[in-house]
């Protein structure tokens, strides 16, 4: 119970995700081996030290990645101008969802940085699973651990 009231009371000092940190503390903090589940929608730049933090993790615990996603960040439905606002940073934009370019180039984008995860998560040596907001996440997770 401590450790839930924990959990819905803390309060961040720094809105932004590192990731990187997040498992360097990790792999410092915890010596024994153990099965560790890594959940985000890894909507971050996945840089170098991203890599070597997922590498190292992995090699002395048993990590799993759960990709959370909403199909509405893979496609821009063509609505007109729609105000976004980072959730990091606060900062707040307002974009054009008319424009066929424009949701061309976010879906490329898109489905780059999707490709480059999942090339990061299978070198690490990661098993991992996408889980989509609002479909049943059980059968995608019962598979993950039939197919370990």
């Amino acid at each position: 119970m401590r450790i839930i009231r924990e959990l819905i009371n803390f309060e961040a000092e720094n809105k932004l995700t590192d990731i990187s940190e997040a498992l360097r503390y990790f792999t410092n903090v915890i010596k024994k081996r153990c099965t560790a589940f890594l959940i985000s929608d890894f909507i971050s730049e996945q840089k170098k030290e991203f890599q070597n933090a997922l590498r190292i993790a992995n090699h002395k615990h048993d990590l799993i990645a759960f990709r959370i996603f909403d199909k509405r960040e893979i496609k821009i439905p063509k609505i007109g101008f729609i105000k976004i606002k980072d959730a990091e940073t606060g900062e707040s934009f307002w974009i054009d969802t008319s424009s066929k370019r424009t949701r061309k180039l976010y879906q490329e984008w898109n489905e780059k940085s999707y490709r480059n995860l999942n090339v990061i998560l299978k070198k690490s040596g990661i098993d991992f699973v996408n889980l989509e907001t609002g479909k049943d996440y059980v059968k995608p997770i019962i598979n993950l651990f039939k197919r370990r």
